[in-house]
């Protein structure tokens, strides 16, 4: 019922998920027979959706609510992956790229709900919604990539250390042990971010960043129209 290669798939966040499906069975029995194979075909699906779904900037091509729906199972699928000894594309360059991008897009302190930055609503999102998913890998790149986790780390507080990857469901990949994956010791830097390109998605102009007077201009634009509204062009 599932085989994106012969056309029948979902939308790219569903594909995703089925995906993640198979790599938590094969973590889970790693001594199975077909357990390599299963690893393998996930492995290779995950990788190609990492390398081929987010642009050079970590873009990503869905709306930013399903978008987080991705990475939350890449974030379980590759943890699982690299305890088992499988894969360690938990530490690719592109995975920080991505949830570096959810970063960089979003909102300035939203005054109207606790001051807190959030997705911007943008496509298929939820109207202020916050993601934990900064807090999870400010913990696994703690050791990898201090300065990294410390941004990261900031982040998650700025979003008042919301506990779930967003809102609207539930997220499945690290179910009942994320805040195994939190670190309050991890300190908190602020980021030193700009206005940025994301050739694929938009552009962010910013100003005044991350201050009191902070401002900031979401031009929406690109090719990466997967659950977004009709409305390439608009700020």
């Amino acid at each position: 019922y599932w085989t994106p290669e012969r056309g029948f798939a979902g939308l790219p966040n569903m594909t995703t998920t089925v995906y993640g499906y198979q790599t938590s069975l094969a973590c889970a029995i790693p001594s199975h027979p077909l357990a390599k194979a299963w690893v393998q075909t996930a492995l290779d699906a995950l990788t190609a959706q990492v390398r081929h779904w987010s642009d050079e900037n970590g873009g990503w091509l869905e709306a930013p609510h399903y978008a987080m729906v991705s990475y939350d199972v890449f974030v379980g699928s590759f943890l699982k992956l690299y305890n088992a000894g499988f894969s360690d594309m938990l530490y690719d360059p592109q995975m920080k790229k991505i949830i570096e991008w959810f970063g960089k897009i979003s909102t300035p302190p939203d005054p109207r709900i606790l001051n807190i930055r959030h997705k911007p609503p943008i496509g298929n999102t939820y109207l202020n919604e916050p993601t934990g998913e900064f807090g999870i890998i400010a913990y696994l790149w703690r050791e990898k990539d201090p300065q990294f986790a410390s941004e990261m780390q900031w982040m998650f507080k700025e979003q008042l250390s919301y506990p779930e990857p967003g809102i609207g469901g539930a997220y499945p990949a690290l179910m009942g042990f994320r805040g195994l994956l939190l670190d309050p010791t991890i300190p908190a830097k602020a980021p030193a971010w700009g206005s940025e390109l994301f050739p694929r998605t938009g552009a962010i102009l910013r100003s005044g960043f991350p201050t009191d007077r902070e401002t900031q201009m979401h031009i929406i634009a690109g090719d990466f129209r997967s659950h977004y509204d009709i409305d390439s062009g608009s700020i």
